[in-house]
């Protein structure tokens, strides 16, 4: 009777049984990214074995992203199991809205890792004709790929945050278009060059 107790006493509001739920959720995600990271170092030896390169390419753009996304999932599980006030802020709600935000800001990591790994490949399977054009092209589309995932990634999160991000975008959409009139010249002599 008195371990009951003991796990039902209160400090500050939040007992001692949600306090051990929330911990035991932390640890669990330290847990999961230990086996996540040796679950990907084990693929990653048997992808190596194989010819298809597009394994490799996958397991490691997706490793440190789904490492790390165990560990926020146990930092979110174990916040959402204190009982988080909601005066003067919404703690509660916070919590959620960057839990999405951060797993979008995971996804936007994993596919620059891809178009990092893709770009190296491209570049490495250039042959000789094309090699010139793969070393002007490959570091431009790269970069480009890259930028559009930054703003994207970036407007998601905001959007997640319950920011309204239409004028944000239409602003952006009004930029680009006088840029892209404004460097019309540039990019058909580049790509002339090319």
């Amino acid at each position: 009777m008195e371990f009951m107790e003991v796990m039902e006493a209160q400090f500050m509001g939040v007992s001692v049984y949600q306090v051990g739920l929330a911990f035991g959720a932390v640890l669990a995600g330290y847990v999961a990214r230990a086996v996540v990271t040796a679950f990907f170092r084990r693929a990653k030896r048997l992808a190596e074995k194989t010819d298809n390169v597009l394994d490799d390419i996958l397991l490691n753009s997706a490793d440190r992203p789904a490492a790390l996304a165990m560990l926020v999932a146990g930092v979110w599980l174990g916040l959402n199991i204190l009982p988080l006030p909601t005066e003067p802020l919404d703690f509660p709600r916070l919590v959620n809205a960057l839990g999405r935000g951060f797993s979008v800001i995971l996804v936007i990591w994993f596919c620059l890792r891809f178009i990092d790994q893709v770009a190296a490949q491209w570049e490495k399977k250039g042959g000789e004709k094309q090699q010139n054009l793969n070393r002007q092209a490959t570091p431009i589309i790269r970069k480009s790929a890259k930028v559009f995932l930054v703003l994207l990634g970036g407007a998601m999160f905001l959007q997640n945050l319950g920011y309204s991000v239409g004028s944000l975008l239409a602003g952006l959409g009004l930029g680009g278009m006088a840029i892209a009139l404004a460097s019309k010249d540039t990019l058909a002599n580049l790509f002339g060059a090319m």
